[in-house]
This record gives C-alpha cells, structure tokens and sequence, in this order.
C-alpha cells in the first residue's frame, strides 16, 4: 500500500536522498515551501530493507520545512554523496541546504536572469550547474561554503570535461544537437541521459518524447 504525504500546497518537484543512513524525500511545492521526510520505516525503502524491517506500511515522517521563497520551487536535487541538497525556484535563485538532521541553509546560487529550470550535480558533489528559462546556464563551486557565499564559476571548457552524476540540465556540451530538433530550448521540459551517453531521453511542452 502506498503511503501519503499532507502538503501545504501542491508539490512541484522531489528527489530522493541517496544516503541509506537518512533515506530521505525532498519535496518542493507551489508556495515556496520545502519538505523533508524521512522514509526509513517504510517498507520498500531501501534502508528499511537493508534493517530487515517489515510489516504494514508507515507514513514517511516530516524532519525539516521551511519557506525561503514565496514562488514556486522548480527543482530539487541531492548531491551524490548524500551531504547537500540543491532547491531551484522561480525566483531565480538555488538555495543550498546541508543535508543532515538540522537542513541549515548554507548559501544562495544568486545570478540567474529567470526562473530555475534544472539542475546537476557533480560526480564528486564538488561542482553544480543550473540552467533557467533564459536559456542560460551556470557553475557553482559548491566544495567548501563560506558565510553563505557561493562562488559562481567561469564555464565552457573549463568545466566541458567534468564528470557529472546527471544530465537533466538541457543547455550543455551532451546535448548541442538539440536544437535540430527542437525551435529553442525553452520548449524542452524535461531532458536526461543514459549513463553509457548512447541515448538522451527529451520531453517538450507539447508533451512530445
């Protein structure tokens, strides 16, 4: 049986922690506000396997909210190592959180023109990348975080050959013959990669595959 979640409003985006020792859910919803849930008791969960746990199904239990932003969260994306969650929102930001007990915010991605579309993460959890609506996209040195100041970084060939955990980020070097196929990039809605790179998977707005 599947469990449920309450949310304040409608959920925009979620992504799941690939930690066993905090099995958690990230969910993003319509009015800004962003939910944690741990998920270690339900049957089916990883963790909850790997405990030997069993019997009915247990509601996921709400660790961390906050409210951050007032306009709809867009993405929301764990870092590979389990430590960092990424947040992008229409309001043109990504807000960083530390992915443990307290989820402190520990800076803001702050130089994007329009809403945050999409978002990858690293291999190493190093480095993120975001593109918006503006079909722009940007690097982030996320490694170390002082005082809440992220640094964003040069991109093109500097970070061409970095290894990436993702490719859901639609304006980069694994995707230049988009265009062939599609008008502009805005029209792309959802965009990923196979992890051998034969096969990229595009979903549009007009809800073409």
């Amino acid at each position: 049986r599947a469990a449920h979640l309450a949310l304040p409003s409608p959920g925009a985006c979620v992504d799941y922690s690939p930690s066993l020792s905090s099995p958690h859910i990230a969910v993003g919803c319509q009015d800004g506000t962003l939910i944690v849930f741990d998920c270690s008791a339900v049957p089916g969960c990883a963790a909850h396997t790997a405990g030997g746990g069993g019997g009915s199904a247990e509601a996921p239990v709400e660790v961390f909210r906050c409210q951050q932003r007032v306009s709809p969260l867009t993405v929301v994306r764990f870092s590979p190592d389990g430590t960092k969650v990424a947040v992008g929102s229409e309001d043109k930001v990504v807000d960083i959180y530390r992915a443990d007990a307290s989820y402190n915010r520990l800076g803001v991605c702050k130089f994007h023109r329009e809403a945050v579309a999409h978002v990858d993460w690293s291999l190493d959890s190093k480095i993120l990348r975001s593109n918006d609506e503006k079909e722009e996209l940007l690097h982030w040195s996320v490694a170390v975080i002082e005082k809440g100041s992220i640094k964003k970084l040069a991109g093109g060939t500097k970070t061409a050959d970095e290894q990436w955990a993702s490719h859901r980020c639609s304006l980069t070097w694994a995707y230049q013959g988009l265009p062939t196929y599609m008008a502009t990039p805005l029209h792309v809605l959802a965009v990923d990669r196979a992890h051998n790179g034969a096969y990229a998977a595009v979903g549009d707005v007009y809800g073409q595959a």
